[in-house]
């Protein structure tokens, strides 16, 4: 359990455009204004097996920034990565409530699972977080 009993407050956002994604993004940043949200792409890799995985955070205020190099990105398991990322936020604020957006091409419920499962020698997102409910958007005629 983390020192601070505290936790932050992880919402995921998914959506089958980018368009209904960042609506979706939008609303929620209105009803929760001080939400920090984390935007990720997965790309595949040119060499290895592990894809390249940017990330986006807004705001990019003091106590939110993560040096997230996103015109590189990272090579890497995407959950593990993403994992880091908000375990860091969360220690940079106890009271972040993060909205997480992941891209269509990734498989949500299998990446969730991977996501929160506990890992041996290694933090936890539930000792950091609690869940909000997962939030899908759709967009009946995709472009």
């Amino acid at each position: 359990m983390a020192a601070d009993s505290t936790k932050g407050v992880l919402s995921v956002l998914v959506g089958n455009t980018p368009g209904v994604r960042g609506e979706l993004v939008g609303k929620l940043s209105r009803r929760h204004p001080v939400a920090v949200v984390l935007s990720a792409s997965i790309h595949a890799g040119t060499t290895g097996h592990y894809p390249v995985v940017q990330r986006l955070m807004t705001p990019d205020g003091p106590g939110t920034n993560l040096g997230v190099d996103v015109s590189s990105g990272t090579t890497g398991d995407p959950t593990v990565i993403l994992r880091q990322d908000l375990i860091a936020l969360r220690r940079a604020r106890k009271d972040v409530h993060v909205l997480l957006t992941l891209p269509q091409e990734v498989d949500t419920l299998p990446f969730l699972l991977q996501l929160w499962r506990s890992r041996i020698g290694a933090d936890n997102l539930e000792d950091h977080y609690d869940c909000a409910p997962v939030l899908a958007a759709v967009d009946p005629s995709p472009s």
